[in-house]
């Protein structure tokens, strides 16, 4: 199954695998931003960083 994230700093949508946990962390394909799973149901993320270093 796949799940569909909104990165929370450039709103880019794009698909995960869903078997995602909480604080597993990866980075947004558009921004580079580093972001965490903070829950897995209802699915949230956070940004980390805003930028890949």
């Amino acid at each position: 199954m796949i799940a569909k994230i909104k990165c929370p700093v450039c709103a880019e949508e794009f698909n995960l695998e869903s078997d995602l946990e909480a604080s597993d962390t990866f980075h947004c394909a558009e921004c580079e931003a580093l972001l965490e799973i903070v829950s897995v149901d209802p699915l949230r993320v956070k940004a980390i960083r805003d930028r890949a270093e």
